[in-house]
């Protein structure tokens, strides 16, 4: 049985290649990285080479398909035992692009606050180039980046499994520019992301591909989306250029333990932050900056997102019909992809400029956009964003 792993190193993470999985002496998933060395790895398939590792002959390679993951709730890392019942793997094939070389599509794609793309500039730069420096300037974090060499020497990195079938035409924002970015309206909604690959590597384009500078921007805005999806447990990705109201966990803890609606006019319910684990961790990205943001925003620019939201799962061609945001059909893994799936999916301008402001702001995923309308109603009084906050210790 095979899986890909992502490994973490501080804010950067890495999609590796299909490897094998092990059970380690406690009966965790684990798999072999750095020669002799395995590691545990939690429900989302991550590790950290910080987090120490077994001996390779103290574990055992799972070979029997005839398995079942059950979380190990006690354990604060995620980790999974294995239980002899049925266990699916991935049915996707590994499918891998090379990364973007072009410093224009790498400039921008940092500007838009993508951290492997300051990486990769950075080992192409001097570092006392004025492009490099002014980089720094709008990300201060981007100067204590750490990461590894050796992981960027490969030339191609792989795909995530749930982009490689999406419609491309949605993955066009937010690098694309000129008749690139028309691919939203000129291709079919029905070719998926693998069929462009497939086409780009035998160089049998379609008409409608024949644009301008097309491989450039292709490899920009595949990188794009596939680093926004990777990097979804990554927590407060703004972190030193944003003011966050939730610190950290213990904070969010303490305020779902004591907060109390101010009225039922709020109509808050403060259980779906401790039930809903993607929606915990959306709230952790809220901002002071982004209040502000919030307080200028009219009823008819919320109700125009969660319509909009609505509409998206069909658009992709995930179900036919309308379903809300705050269904709980509602496609999870849709709400890892970025804000500028729903702006291109968009014809209404405002959704399409906001979902730009969101993004710069921190709120860079679809789960964000739910968080939004689940907050409304705090969002809208000043009254009732001050008793919020008030909870925040």
């Amino acid at each position: 049985m095979k899986i890909h792993p992502i490994l973490i190193n501080g804010r950067i993470t890495r999609l590796l290649s299909k490897r094998d999985l092990y059970i380690c002496p406690k009966g965790r998933r684990s798999i072999l990285y750095e020669k002799n060395k395995v590691y545990n790895i939690n429900n989302n398939d991550e590790f950290s080479l910080d987090q120490g590792y077994y001996d390779v002959n103290e574990c055992k390679l799972l070979e029997d398909s005839n398995f079942n993951i059950e979380t190990n709730i006690n354990n604060n890392l995620g980790y999974t035992k294995l239980n002899n019942r049925h266990f699916e793997e991935k049915p996707n094939d590994e499918v891998i692009l090379n990364y973007p070389t072009n410093n224009t599509e790498l400039v921008k794609l940092s500007k838009l606050g993508i951290d492997s793309a300051f990486i990769l500039l950075s080992l192409r730069f001097n570092q006392s180039d004025k492009k490099f420096l002014e980089l720094q300037k709008i990300r201060p974090r981007f100067q204590n980046l750490k990461f590894n060499k050796d992981n960027y020497i490969n030339t191609k990195y792989l795909i995530n499994d749930h982009l490689i079938n999406f419609p491309f035409q949605y993955l066009v924002f937010p690098t694309g520019v000129g008749g690139f970015k028309n691919l939203k309206k000129t291709i079919k909604k029905n070719i998926k992301l693998i069929e462009i690959i497939k086409m780009h590597n035998t160089k049998k384009y379609i008409d409608e591909l024949k644009v301008n500078n097309f491989k450039n921007q292709f490899y920009s805005s595949v990188f794009f989306h596939n680093e926004i999806i990777n990097n979804f447990n990554v927590e407060q990705e703004e972190k030193g250029s944003l003011n966050y109201l939730f610190n950290n966990n213990d904070v969010l803890d303490y305020f779902l333990t004591n907060y109390r609606d101010l009225s039922s006019s709020m109509h808050l319910n403060i259980d779906i932050f401790r039930n809903d684990l993607l929606l915990r961790k959306s709230i952790m990205n809220i901002s002071t900056e982004c209040l502000k943001i919030f307080k200028n925003w009219k009823s008819s620019t919320f109700d125009s997102f969660q319509k909009e939201l609505g509409r998206l799962p069909r658009k992709l061609g995930f179900n036919d019909i309308y379903l809300d945001i705050l269904d709980k059909n509602y496609p999870k893994s849709l709400l890892k992809f970025s804000v500028y799936i729903l702006s291109a999916s968009s014809n209404i301008k405002n959704i399409q400029d906001k979902c730009g402001i969101l993004h710069r702001y921190g709120l860079r995923r679809l789960i964000d956009l739910k968080l939004i309308i689940v907050l409304r109603n705090v969002f809208k009084s000043q009254k009732n964003l001050d008793h919020f906050k008030s909870f925040i210790p």
